[in-house]
């Protein structure tokens, strides 16, 4: 008497055959791509059990079937035998379709690592485009000036080497600028522009650089007349036009970023509560001219560029704060003017962070950014909030007029401002440290 039927397929049924080995090769590629090669064995067994009427069974069952099958040297499904001939198709069939799990497998790996190295490759290029490795060497220009000092220290701190670019005609002079904690570091090296004798050493300084900040520019909060406004232009379009210059001299995979300091004066002033981003367009007045133009200069530079539109930079030892807090101490301090004015503002450690993550991070920070706080604050405000700080009254205003009358028409910088806010700034993934006035002003006044 012949045994039951248990053949793996019915030759009878050809579409069905066909159907359930394209099935089997979907499965295969699934589980060889999840590297699970023992699943896959169990998987064809269970399907192979399935066409045959046979029914699924757990999978431990089923290994527990695989490993008497392969004791006895024969399959065993449900409670029928099959056939020596059965049997030996059977296996050929396994053999074969091991074979081509191996094959498969194996392409697979390949792949796998093909993709791998490209993945690595392409992160590993990205990664040095957007220069996010430790800075090596930056040049500064306006190094030894109230935010450069703090600029060149930071770098420093952080194991970066610092070419300051100036003017002066004495390199130890330039170093005795920077404070003490910078001017003897072995890191910092001074290059000089001397027009006279014709030796520019900036293009050699820039050389080898992985970007270059540009502060350098003539103190705006003073008394503008004719000659001095010649000054405040010509003190930053020359310096930014020579760095400019410079940049683009060498070869285009040499070219260092460029971070360019201008001033939130580029937006004009109004008095509306109303905030202006970084899109707005410049004003009418000296100041906006003056920004604009500054902005092309170094836009000139055939590299990513990034200009920081810099607010009110408050800290100790200079800036803004260093007229007004003396006057707070001698319990003299009050607002300027009206004291409704806006004052976009900006804790110098902020500011100084910023142009660290552009330079790290130079496509990402091409175009232009607010060097402000979220927060900006009326004069009034900032008075209040220097008051609370030094436990000192907030009492004696100074008269616009009389402003007016010391400063003539650089009197708009303290009497007139702009509501300022850093948009592209927090886009860009910059958190700053202190958003309000008022924990700036306690930690500038009672920290450390």
């Amino acid at each position: 008497m012949l045994p039951p039927k248990t053949a793996l397929f019915d030759d009878g049924d050809f579409c069905a055959s066909i159907r359930m080995e394209i099935l089997k090769i979907h499965i295969a590629t699934f589980l060889v791509r999840t590297r699970d090669l023992r699943d896959l064995h169990t998987t064809m067994m269970m399907m192979m059990m399935s066409s045959s009427g046979a029914s699924f069974s757990s999978p431990s069952i089923l290994r527990a079937r695989r490993n008497n099958t392969l004791k006895h040297g024969r399959f065993c499904a449900s409670s029928s035998s099959l056939s020596s001939s059965s049997s030996g198709t059977h296996r050929k069939r396994m053999r074969r379709t091991s074979s081509s799990a191996k094959s498969a497998a194996k392409a697979d790996e390949e792949t796998s690592e093909t993709t791998s190295a490209t993945t690595t490759t392409n992160t590993s290029k990205s990664t040095k485009n957007e220069r996010e490795a430790p800075l090596t060497t930056v040049a500064i220009s306006g190094a030894t000036g109230f935010v450069g000092r703090k600029l060149t220290e930071k770098l420093l701190q952080q194991g970066t080497k610092v070419r300051v670019l100036t003017n002066k005609s004495n390199k130890v002079r330039a170093r005795l600028a920077l404070g003490l904690k910078s001017a003897f570091n072995p890191n910092v090296s001074v290059y000089k522009w001397e027009t006279i004798t014709g030796k520019l050493e900036w293009t050699e300084a820039i050389r080898g650089c992985d970007g270059v900040v540009n502060l350098a520019g003539a103190p705006v909060a003073t008394r503008w007349d004719k000659k001095y406004k010649e000054t405040l232009v010509n003190s930053r379009l020359g310096c930014t036009n020579r760095i400019a210059d410079a940049i683009n001299k060498l070869p285009e995979k040499e070219r260092p970023s460029l971070v360019s300091a201008s001033a939130v004066g580029y937006y004009g002033t109004t008095r509306k509560d109303e905030a202006w981003t970084e899109a707005r367009g410049p004003g009418g007045d000296f100041l906006a001219s003056l920004c604009e133009k500054w902005e092309k200069a170094a836009n000139k530079a055939k590299t990513n560029v990034t200009v920081v539109r810099t607010g009110v930079v408050l800290e100790k030892g200079g800036g803004a704060l260093g007229k007004i807090l003396p006057l707070f101490y001698l319990y003299s301090g009050g607002p300027v003017g009206s004291g409704t004015q806006w004052v976009s503002w900006i804790h110098r450690e902020d500011l100084v962070d910023i142009m660290i993550m552009a330079l790290k991070n130079p496509k990402k920070f091409k175009g232009v950014v607010n060097g402000v706080a979220p927060e900006p604050t009326t004069m009034n405000g900032l008075c209040e909030a220097i008051a609370k700080a030094t436990n000192r009254p907030n009492w004696l205003p100074a008269p616009g007029l009389a402003v007016r009358v010391l400063l003539g028409e650089g009197a708009t910088v303290v009497l007139d401002g702009q509501k300022v806010v850093p948009e592209k700034t927090m886009e860009k993934g910059y958190q700053f440290k202190y958003s309000d006035v008022n924990s700036a002003l306690d930690a500038i006044v009672n920290g450390p």
